[in-house]
């Protein structure tokens, strides 16, 4: 009787842990695309999402690089450094759709930051918008032509889970 109560208790163990396993080789963790910025294109691997007070609605902040960083420090390696700052007026959760850039047009915008090996590009960006979708901490954002003064586009998609 001894050795089929060790014997359930091994198989019970096993099943376990072979569940926890399938679960997290399902799950999809961080992010991932390419962006292309006045004509290089990185590998966004690193990305981070901060919910934001904002009286006026929902507000999310997201930080992508193609590299690693800290967001307690500012702190990078990244070869690009973006932040985008969506804000969506009257709900609670920030809703999918197009948001028009660096312009308070409407009730669905968003504000960008670039920061390339050091150079910041946030005060000349003209036009585009970002097509922002999901929820919780997985979200896709795709750049639609994102204009700079003096030539600079920011185009390209990225989409996963970002971490809080």
């Amino acid at each position: 009787m001894k050795k089929l109560s060790y014997f359930l208790i091994l198989f019970g163990l096993v099943t376990i842990i072979s569940c926890g396993d399938d679960e997290e080789d399902s799950m999809t963790l961080g992010v991932s695309g390419t962006l292309n910025f006045d004509g290089q294109s990185y590998e966004i691997s690193s990305g981070l999402l901060v919910e934001r007070s904002n009286p006026a609605g929902a507000e999310l902040q997201f930080t992508l690089a193609d590299g690693t960083f800290s967001s307690g420090t500012s702190s990078s390696d990244s070869q690009i450094l973006l932040s985008v700052r969506a804000i969506s007026e009257g709900t609670n959760e920030l809703e999918d759709g197009a948001y028009a850039v660096n312009t308070q047009t409407g009730s669905m915008y968003a504000f960008v930051t670039v920061s390339t090996s050091g150079a910041q590009n946030q005060q000349s960006i003209q036009a585009g918008s970002i097509n922002i979708s999901g929820s919780g901490s997985t979200y896709s954002l795709t750049f639609n032509d994102v204009g700079f003064l003096g030539g600079a586009e920011l185009s390209g998609s990225v989409s996963g889970t970002f971490q809080n």
